[in-house]
C-alpha cells in the first residue's frame, strides 16, 4: 500500500482588519488573530470583501508588503 502525503502551502496577510490566508486555488480564509483559527465561513461581513478586494486590486510586490508568513 502506498502512503500519499499531501501538503498546502499557504500565505499568511494582515491588511486593515482582516487576518487571513490565500490559496491559489480556492482563495481566501480569513483567521482569528490570537491562534490563527479559521473563523466560522457562516457569516461574514461586507466589510471583509470590501478589504480584501482592496488587497487584491494591489500589485504582488505590495501585497507581499502585507504577508505575515
Amino acid at each position: 500500500m502506498t502512503k500519499i502525503i499531501h501538503m498546502n502551502i499557504c500565505r499568511g496577510y494582515r491588511f486593515e482588519h482582516i487576518y487571513f490566508e490565500w490559496y491559489n486555488y480556492s482563495g481566501p480564509c480569513f483567521l482569528r488573530r490570537k491562534d490563527d483559527v479559521p473563523k466560522s465561513q457562516q457569516f461574514r461581513p461586507m466589510r471583509d470583501y470590501k478589504a480584501l478586494a482592496r488587497w487584491e486590486s494591489m500589485s504582488a510586490e505590495e501585497q507581499e508588503k502585507f504577508r505575515v508568513y
